[in-house]
């Protein structure tokens, strides 16, 4: 097939042709413009998540280096884990008493109701 003609190398130049034209520069750059335009939205969302005042992981450091800070001054003056178990304890220990002082007004309150109610004499 060395001697081709006219028409079959039309051809052959048309489609070289648009083969260069399908790969420009131009297609390239939108096929990148995309990617750069996803790229963009995915760190504005990461800048969101960083930065957002009400629960960025940016204030949710703060936070806890702020709790840190103040457990540490709690350490220096003495106010440790100990303590707080200690009033936790006394905390117990005075709602059990307030249950046992109402458990007595509640029996007392309903006896009082019973007697009135019956009159029953003592």
């Amino acid at each position: 097939m060395a001697n081709k003609t006219n028409k079959q190398m039309l051809e052959e130049l048309q489609g070289t042709l648009i083969d260069i034209a399908s790969n420009t520069p131009e297609e390239k750059f939108e096929l990148l413009r995309g990617d750069i335009a996803w790229v963009k939205e995915a760190v504005e969302k990461l800048h969101r998540r960083l930065y957002n005042p009400d629960d960025g992981v940016v204030v949710k450091v703060n936070r806890n280096t702020e709790f840190r800070r103040d457990l540490e001054k709690q350490r220096e003056q003495g106010k440790g884990i100990g303590t707080v178990r200690s009033d936790l304890r006394q905390l117990i220990t005075w709602k059990s008493s307030i249950n046992r002082a109402m458990w007595i007004a509640y029996s007392l309150l309903l006896g009082l109701m019973l007697k009135l109610l019956f009159n029953i004499g003592f």
